[in-house]
C-alpha cells in the first residue's frame, strides 16, 4: 500500500518522469528491502537520491520517520520535490554527495552511486557517512558486484548505458569487488552484513 500510495505521488510530472518512478518502485526491490530498516522516528538521509523515491516513500510510511534526500540533478531534484509535496518530514534538496554537509542521523542510504566515483572519493564519503551517523546508526548500501553474473551483470551494463544516455550523471562507472568495500567499511568500524 505504501509503495502504491508513493507511486501515485509522481503524478501530474513530465511523463519520462512519472513513468521511470512508477516502474521502478514496483520492479527495483531496494525499496522494499530498504524501508523496514528505517524505524519509525529515524532520520534518514539518502545520498544521490534521484527522484527522492526512498524518501518520499519513508514520508509515507509515517510513523515518525524524517529523510532528507540530496540530488545533483536539478531535474531530479524538481521531480522530487514535487513528489514530497504534502510530507512535512520529507525534504529533497540539491548538492553533491562528496561535499555536501551530512547531517547527525540514525540511517544513510548510498544505492546505485558509489561506483560513479574513484576509490578515493568513495573512502572519504564512506568517512564521512561514518562521522554523521549516531551510535547504533545503519549505513545501507547497494552496489553491483563485477563478480557477480546474471541481473548483477545486467545492471552494471544498464548503468553504463544510462550514464552514457545522460539520465544518470558521473564521471565514471566503476564497480569495485564487494570484498574491497567490505573491508573498507569495516576499516571504517563497520560491521557489515
Amino acid at each position: 500500500a505504501a509503495i502504491d500510495a508513493a507511486r501515485r505521488r509522481y503524478d501530474g510530472l513530465h511523463p519520462r518522469f512519472k513513468w521511470y518512478a512508477r516502474m521502478k518502485y514496483v520492479m527495483d526491490p531496494c525499496y522494499r528491502a530498504i524501508a523496514p530498516l528505517v524505524p519509525a522516528g529515524a532520520f534518514a538521509v539518502d545520498l544521490g537520491s534521484g527522484l527522492g523515491m526512498l524518501p518520499v516513500l519513508l514520508g509515507v510510511l509515517g510513523d515518525g520517520r524524517r529523510a532528507l534526500g540530496i540530488e545533483w540533478d536539478r531535474k531530479k531534484v524538481e521531480c522530487g520535490v514535487h513528489a514530497a509535496r504534502g510530507l512535512p518530514a520529507i525534504e529533497v534538496r540539491e548538492g553533491d554527495a562528496r561535499s555536501v554537509e551530512i547531517p547527525p542521523c540514525d540511517v544513510i542510504a548510498l544505492v546505485d552511486m558509489l561506483h560513479y566515483w574513484d576509490d578515493e572519493a568513495q573512502r572519504a564519503l564512506l568517512s564521512r557517512c561514518r562521522a554523521a551517523l549516531r551510535p547504533g546508526g545503519r549505513l545501507l548500501v547497494r552496489e553491483g558486484d563485477p563478480a557477480r553474473r546474471g541481473g548483477a551483470r545486467f545492471t552494471r551494463v544498464a548503468e553504463a548505458v544510462v550514464t552514457r544516455l545522460g539520465w544518470n550523471r558521473g564521471p565514471q562507472v566503476r564497480f569495485r569487488p564487494v570484498d574491497e568495500l567490505r573491508a573498507e567499511l569495516e576499516a571504517l568500524g563497520f560491521r557489515v552484513r
